[in-house]
């Protein structure tokens, strides 16, 4: 997961960045709305006229949290409260859901012999 994560990153430093990526609405302070609009930022890109009008609402729940967005949401388990940790996946979540990668079409194959 970390590797993952630390590939789209820097998959990522090759785009232009939106000056603020999207509205946070955060409850409590792990992980704060503030950090997570950073880490946004560096993630997004302004390709196909993204604003920064998404509406991202995360809510520490103690030893869970939750992030929500365009429909979208997960519930994830961290009991140790690392707060920096937390701010990276939501950030990553965020921008797969607003921009999600482009696989392209599967090529046909006759067979799988």
């Amino acid at each position: 997961m970390r590797r993952f994560l630390g590939w789209l990153i820097l998959a990522s430093s090759f785009h232009p960045r939106l000056a603020q990526a999207a509205t946070v609405d955060a409850a409590g302070d792990c992980p704060a709305g503030a950090d997570i609009d950073a880490a946004l930022a560096q993630l997004l890109s302004t390709e196909a006229g993204r604003t920064s009008s998404a509406a991202i609402t995360v809510r520490d729940l103690g030893a869970t949290w939750s992030v929500h967005v365009a429909g979208r949401s997960a519930t994830y388990s961290d009991p140790d409260r690392n707060c920096s940790e937390r701010t990276k996946v939501a950030a990553v979540f965020v921008a797969l859901v607003l921009e999600p990668p482009d696989i392209g079409e599967p090529s046909p194959r006759s067979s799988y012999a």
